[in-house]
C-alpha cells in the first residue's frame, strides 16, 4: 500500500478536494451576502440541505467525478506504462488489484467528506447550534417523503449530519472504486474517468423519463443530498449494495485481466 500512497498524484487529490472545497465556500459566502433569518441553524443552511439548491445541485452532480479524479484511473495508467508489472514481481496480482481498489475508495471518501464537513463546521462557527423545530423551520420543506429519517433529522440533527455525510463519502469511495474496475477495459483514459459520471447522469435521465410520479428516486443527486428528492431509506440501501455487487464482481474480471 505504501508503494501506491508514493505513486498516487497528490496534486489531482489535493485539486479535487479543492474543487469540493470551493464549492461549499462559495455556497457559505452567498448565504451570508444574501442574508440568514434568526431561526436559522446550521443544519437548515449547509451544503447538503440548503434551500438554495444551486450549489448543493452542482456538488451532488460533480460528486462522482472528483471522487475518482485521485485514484481512479490509477491503475489504468500503471497498466499503460508498465508500472504494474513490476509491482505484481513483489505481491500477488488480486491483493495488488485490491489495494488498488483500497487506495480508490479512501481517496474517493476523503475527496468527498472533506468539503462537506469543513461546510459544516463552517455553519456551526457562523450560526447558533439549536436544533430545527418542524413549525419555525417548515420554510425549508424537511418532510418524511423527500427526507431519510426525518426523526432523526429533528431530535439529533448532527447525528443525521453526520450520517448524511458518511452516505454521501461512501459512494464517492464506491464512484472511484467503479471508474477503477472499469478503466482495465477502456482504452482512453478520460473515457474512464468520466464512467462514473455517466452512470449519474443516465440514472438521472432514467428517473425522469420513468413513467410513475411517486417512485422513489434511483439517481444519486436526488438520494445523497440531507433533503433530498423522494428518496428510500430501502431503495438508498439497495442501490448502494448493487453498485458495491458491480465493483466486486469486476474486481474480479479485473484480476483475471490483468493476468493475461
Amino acid at each position: 500500500m505504501s508503494l501506491l500512497w508514493s505513486r498516487l498524484n497528490k496534486r489531482w487529490f489535493v485539486a479535487a478536494i479543492a474543487v469540493g472545497m470551493a464549492v461549499g465556500l462559495g455556497q457559505i459566502i452567498v448565504n451570508c451576502y444574501i442574508g440568514m433569518a434568526n431561526i436559522d441553524s446550521p443544519y437548515t443552511r449547509w451544503l447538503s440541505i440548503n434551500t438554495g439548491p444551486s450549489a448543493t445541485t452542482i456538488f451532488f452532480i460533480l460528486l462522482p467525478f472528483l471522487a475518482s479524479i485521485p485514484a481512479g484511473n490509477m491503475l489504468k495508467e500503471d497498466l499503460d506504462s508498465g508500472l504494474f508489472n513490476k509491482f505484481k514481481l513483489q505481491v500477488p496480482v488480486a491483493r495488488l488489484i485490491m489495494q488498488y481498489a483500497v487506495m480508490a475508495f479512501v481517496t474517493g471518501f476523503v475527496t468527498i467528506m472533506i468539503p462537506l464537513l469543513l461546510n459544516l463546521l463552517g455553519y456551526l462557527l457562523i450560526l447558533p447550534n439549536f436544533k430545527p423545530d418542524n413549525l419555525l423551520n417548515i420554510n425549508i420543506g424537511v418532510f418524511n417523503f423527500n427526507t431519510m429519517l426525518v426523526s432523526l433529522y429533528y431530535s439529533h440533527p448532527f447525528i443525521h449530519a453526520c450520517l448524511n455525510i458518511l452516505l454521501a463519502s461512501v459512494w464517492g469511495g464506491l464512484f472511484s472504486v467503479f471508474v477503477l474496475v472499469n478503466s482495465v477495459w477502456i482504452r482512453n483514459r478520460f473515457a474512464s474517468l468520466s464512467t462514473a459520471l455517466v452512470l449519474e447522469l443516465i440514472l438521472m435521465e432514467l428517473d425522469a423519463v420513468l413513467p410513475i410520479d411517486d417512485m422513489p428516486s434511483i439517481s444519486p443527486t436526488d438520494f445523497l443530498p440531507e433533503l433530498g428528492d423522494r428518496p428510500l431509506l430501502w431503495l438508498t440501501a439497495l442501490m448502494t449494495i448493487v453498485l458495491a455487487a458491480y465493483c466486486i464482481g469486476m474486481y474480479k474480471l479485473a484480476c483475471h485481466r490483468a493476468v493475461l
